[in-house]
């Protein structure tokens, strides 16, 4: 498996975890703290979203150093 093999597997496991949350098989997430729980359900949501881009990012920007290098 090569460095953009990789990232884009990595987006897809992203994508499907985010998809689990959007779709209800995920009702909730919570973290537990001394103060209580607190539903951290919202915040999962923008920081998978978030790593995806980024692995998308990350695989084309490769993509296109790998293109202009041959």
């Amino acid at each position: 498996m090569n460095i953009v093999e990789y990232f884009e597997m990595r987006k897809r496991e992203v994508e499907e975890q985010l998809d689990a949350i959007e779709s209800g098989r995920v009702l909730r997430l919570v973290c537990e703290t001394k103060a209580g729980s607190v539903d951290v359900t919202e915040q999962e949501k923008q920081r998978l979203r978030q790593a995806s881009k980024d692995y998308w990012r990350a695989a084309e920007n490769l993509r296109r150093i790998n293109s202009s290098q041959q």
